[in-house]
């Protein structure tokens, strides 16, 4: 446990001392740690620490949002997650279909994907990843954003983390009540 939390650390010193986000560094950690074969003992050393790091990843989240800003701002915030969302999902929908076609194509098959399974497929990809954040503080420590900003930013991904979580489920549940 010890071991994965100074892999964490120093990587994400190194990362932040190569201008990148101090998350980044942790992450290429894992991909490294991943490519070994004996990946899952690793992976248990850290487990004790898993849930404790996952809940202050969550509270970093939720404490992104900055309420004033979103109450004086909520019809900018509404319109621009309404059309992010929107905007992604087709990118996501269509890039499947033609993916799918790609597939298809190469393989000499015609195998078909129900519509269902690509929605849900495009609501789940279309939420913000929490790399978002990173690149937002990367942004912000180079002063190429303002304050305004940076709080619409965190409020944008926050809400797209959230409607992620969220869409999958009222999916199904409107999918099973047809």
């Amino acid at each position: 446990t010890l071991a994965a939390l100074t892999v964490c650390f120093t990587f994400a010193a190194i990362s932040e001392k190569l201008g990148l986000s101090n998350a980044y560094g942790p992450f290429i950690a894992g991909l490294i740690i991943g490519s070994f074969s004996n990946k899952h003992e690793i992976v248990q050393f850290a487990k004790p620490i898993e849930s404790l790091l996952m809940m202050i990843f969550f509270i970093f989240v939720g404490s992104k949002i900055n309420v004033e800003f979103v109450q004086q701002n909520w019809q900018v915030i509404t319109l621009l997650s309404l059309v992010l969302f929107l905007i992604k999902f087709f990118l996501f929908f269509f890039s499947l279909i033609l993916s799918k076609k790609i597939f298809n194509y190469i393989n000499g098959t015609n195998k078909r994907y129900e519509p269902s399974v690509l929605y849900y497929i495009s609501i789940i990809l279309a939420q913000s990843s929490e790399f978002s954040f990173s690149f937002l503080a990367i942004l912000m420590n180079k002063n190429f954003l303002s304050e305004y900003m940076v709080n619409l930013g965190n409020t944008l991904i926050v809400i797209s983390l959230t409607l992620g979580a969220l869409l999958p489920i009222l999916y199904e549940k409107f999918r099973n009540d047809e």
